[in-house]
């Protein structure tokens, strides 16, 4: 059944990707020229993304070859995201049929469009990432440091493949994108204290504390050398033209006011359905680690958008909206962990409940159809 995950997913991620590049919509042709010396290369030291793709395209600097070397390791990236995303929920709900729909609907959902407002992208937080290569490829990783991550945090002896697994996992997700480690390290420190608290009260006894700060440092040590390098490679040294700074809600209103009712109902669209499920579960969600973990680097990322901006050395401000790229990862996560929650303790629920979720839950898919729709439309309203 991964097999057949991977392979149904691989074609129609291509599909959609060979769709984009001929309509020119997204990052994804920007992208594409910077391996083809055909834009600026300033910005590169962030992401070993070029990299890749150079390499997927055999070290050619051909458009063409570019191109369809992009649309195979995009299309790559999203089956890698479909087959973490369902072994990740069989593992943990130790079900089938139930994984495959969840993994299918967070593949395709988008958050409730509430306002029909023609453009469902701008200012929005949302997982289903088509128009960004490098968070295309960025999610599967994110996914698999995440749940490795908070399993070594508060297991009670992680084996050592777990001491090896995590750092690296960090490294490689920092190297493809910082935007995603940016919220989740200060979220793994929260958690950290979280488990440190628990175990005092437990075992009465501060000692008993100290696997976990080291577990916590074994990952952050090696997460602040890469970021601190990545910083100086970007913006110094002849780098990116504009830096970032503290502007609260700058950047996001104006990517919001594509949505009618801005930021909040943006906010609502997006946490309407992990917040009801929470909410309903909530005696067995406080108890999760990993839902708890996946609202905390939500949270984080979110918060990140909203204070943070880009802007030139004379102050403008740049509408790139780099610092929302955490936050649509760290969702994907948050619904991931959600879902999880969802299928393993739902029968607990009386039937209006489950009813509601199942209301709200398919808004969203049809949502996710529209806007996919949209997106490979030529004349759609899609993002472009």
């Amino acid at each position: 059944m991964v097999v057949l995950t991977a392979v149904i997913t691989y074609l129609a991620a291509h599909a959609v990707f060979v769709q984009l590049n001929d309509l020119l919509r997204g990052d994804i042709k920007l992208h594409n020229e910077v391996v083809t010396g055909q834009a600026d290369r300033s910005a590169a030291g962030y992401t070993i993304y070029y990299l890749l793709l150079s390499w997927v395209a055999g070290g050619s600097t051909s458009p063409e070859a570019v191109r369809v070397a992009s649309e195979t390791l995009l299309a790559s990236a999203m089956a890698a995201k479909a087959v973490v995303t369902l072994l990740i929920t069989r593992v943990a709900t130790r079900t089938l049929w139930p994984s495959l729909a969840v993994t299918a609907f967070l593949m395709v959902y988008v958050p409730v469009d509430l306002t029909l407002s023609p453009e469902m992208y701008f200012g929005r937080l949302m997982g289903s990432i088509w128009h960004n290569s490098t968070t295309v490829v960025l999610i599967p990783v994110s996914m698999l440091l995440f749940f490795v991550a908070v399993t070594f945090l508060v297991a009670d002896a992680p084996g050592r493949a777990y001491w090896i697994a995590a750092p690296a996992l960090i490294v490689l997700d920092g190297l493809l994108k910082p935007n995603y480690l940016l919220a989740l390290l200060p979220a793994l420190a929260l958690l950290t204290g979280m488990v440190m608290l628990r175990r005092r009260r437990t075992t009465r006894t501060w000692l008993s504390t100290a696997p976990p700060v080291g577990r916590f440092l074994a990952m952050a040590l090696p997460a602040a050398v890469l970021l601190v390098t990545q910083y100086v490679l970007a913006y110094q040294d002849g780098g990116v033209a504009y830096t970032n700074g503290i502007r609260p809600f700058a950047t996001w209103s104006l990517l919001a006011s594509y949505v009618p009712g801005g930021i909040p109902v943006v906010l609502l669209e997006t946490f309407l359905l992990p917040a009801l499920v929470t909410v309903l579960l909530w005696r067995q969600a406080r108890r999760s680690a990993y839902v708890l973990g996946a609202w905390l680097v939500a949270g984080i990322a979110t918060a990140q958008f909203a204070i943070f901006a880009e802007f030139t050395a004379s102050g403008a401000l740049l509408t790139h909206g780099n610092w929302s790229w955490g936050g649509d990862v760290a969702v994907y996560v948050l619904y991931t962990a959600v879902a999880i929650l969802w299928v393993r303790h739902s029968a607990l629920l009386p039937l209006w409940a489950r009813a509601l979720v199942y209301v709200v839950a398919a808004t969203y898919l049809a949502s996710g159809v529209i806007y996919l729709v949209h997106l490979v439309t030529p004349d759609g309203p899609g993002y472009h």
